[in-house]
């Protein structure tokens, strides 16, 4: 291999490396968890749990109640990096790190 052939497969190499971090699920803006940082009548206190839709985040005050058992509460299986919390009569599956919501279920009482 010579040295331009070396330099060619480096370079495709940090290409590649820096697209990957690219492509990966994007954290929630900054006033979902600092809510004084939004602008007036759009903060995140102001929204209900039944606001949030699949594709949001949903901020981290309303990601306490961890659902342990799925089955029983009637859910799918969680995919892997996501887990399923309880918000009033809502299950949420997000990712717990940002908060990305996955799906969104009614839970029966």
């Amino acid at each position: 291999m010579n040295g331009a052939t070396l330099m060619l497969n480096l370079i495709l190499a940090i290409s590649l490396i820096s697209n990957l971090a690219i492509v990966g699920e994007a954290g929630p803006p900054a006033s979902y968890d600092k809510p004084d940082s939004a602008r007036e009548g759009t903060a995140v206190e102001d929204r209900a749990a039944s606001d949030f839709e699949r594709g949001e985040y949903l901020p981290i005050q309303y990601r306490g109640d961890l659902v342990k058992n799925w089955k029983k509460a009637g859910l799918r299986k969680p995919d892997t990096g996501f887990e399923w919390v309880k918000v009033a009569q809502l299950a949420f599956l997000i990712n717990p790190t940002s908060g990305f919501i996955r799906d969104i279920v009614e839970l029966e009482d």
